[in-house]
């Protein structure tokens, strides 16, 4: 009688365990974002939105000493980790430029990173918002 209390108590704390895990798992995911980062020579200061690859992207919570470094591909991409509510050191480097920002995240669909290839400036670091299309109604 004694093993089979033993038993059924280890598969309750097996259940809980696990009901605890993958509720904190899902709680997490709705709040850490995987953002898509692209670097690109914006048309808003003389490009034609092309890609750029190799920019580097030093991000780290503000109030940590360690950040991640991630690089963009061929596209200008790359995916990074953004927790809603938390505050970042974003630093990008490209050819010797340098600038340094800090953002809060707040959910945004993606971090935008412009720059001047001709002048090799960091023109802008910002999170977009996702924008829906409206309809024009005609009269």
């Amino acid at each position: 009688m004694g093993k089979a209390k033993v038993a059924s108590v280890l598969i309750v704390l097996f259940v809980v365990g696990w009901y605890a895990y993958f509720y904190t798992r899902e709680c997490n995911t709705q709040k850490e974002c995987i953002v898509l980062c692209r670097a690109q020579y914006s048309a808003s200061i003389g490009g034609t939105n092309e890609p750029i690859q190799n920019v580097s992207i030093r991000v780290s919570r503000v109030g940590t000493t360690d950040p991640i470094v991630y690089i963009t591909d061929e596209y200008g991409q790359v995916r990074i980790p953004f927790t809603v509510g938390e505050t970042y050191d974003v630093t990008v480097v490209y050819k010797g430029a340098q600038k340094c920002v800090k953002l809060q995240y707040n959910g945004e669909a993606t971090l935008s990173i412009s720059i001047d290839i001709y002048k090799q400036c960091i023109d802008d670091i910002k999170f977009l918002k996702p924008q829906s299309l409206e309809k024009k109604e005609e009269g």
